[in-house]
């Protein structure tokens, strides 16, 4: 993954090559110009601190692991990845929810079924930061994953903006 910065038009291009199961090679493009301004202002200052609100969560074993898509900024960071497997949510949920309890998290919420799973989180020593975990089995063999965090500000706004990374590994 890597980006290209054009601080003078203000405009960020995300570059994205992943490999293919067939062979071959996806890349995806991203042009942003809506939200550059802050996530050039918050590249050149390196990763806010509040990115590492999201903990590293690593795939069962056996569990092939595409991470997507990352980023946030302003108060809302987000992962997300596909998993080939035939694991439930229900199971997936239970096994990410350990990595998230190993980081700290509180548990708050959550349901779990043969189809979709998720669960709320409390982040600790973090002020007014929730998490968010939801696993999606649309498809056989593919669940959809996203673990997020979000800082609830007073009167219930949220946070807004943009940076990318990725915390879901494979």
């Amino acid at each position: 993954m890597s980006s290209l910065v054009d601080r003078k038009k203000s405009a960020v291009l995300f570059l994205h090559a992943m490999h293919r199961e067939g062979g071959g090679t996806e890349l995806r493009v991203r042009y942003d110009a809506d939200h550059a301004v802050e996530m050039i202002a918050n590249m050149g200052h390196g990763m806010p601190p509040e990115a590492s609100m999201l903990p590293r969560l690593k795939p069962p074993p056996g569990v092939k692991f595409h991470p997507e898509c990352g980023g946030g900024g302003g108060g809302r960071w987000k992962s997300e990845a596909r998993a080939q497997t035939e694991m439930s949510p229900m199971e997936l949920e239970a096994y990410f929810a350990k990595q998230l309890e190993a980081a700290g998290w509180g548990r708050m919420a959550g349901s779990a079924d043969e189809t979709f799973a998720w669960s709320s989180w409390l982040i600790p020593d973090s002020g007014e930061w929730r998490g968010v975990l939801l696993i999606l089995a649309a498809f056989p063999g593919s669940r959809q994953l996203s673990v997020q965090a979000e800082r609830i500000l007073p009167g219930g706004h949220r946070g807004g903006g943009g940076y990318a990374f990725s915390r879901l590994m494979g």
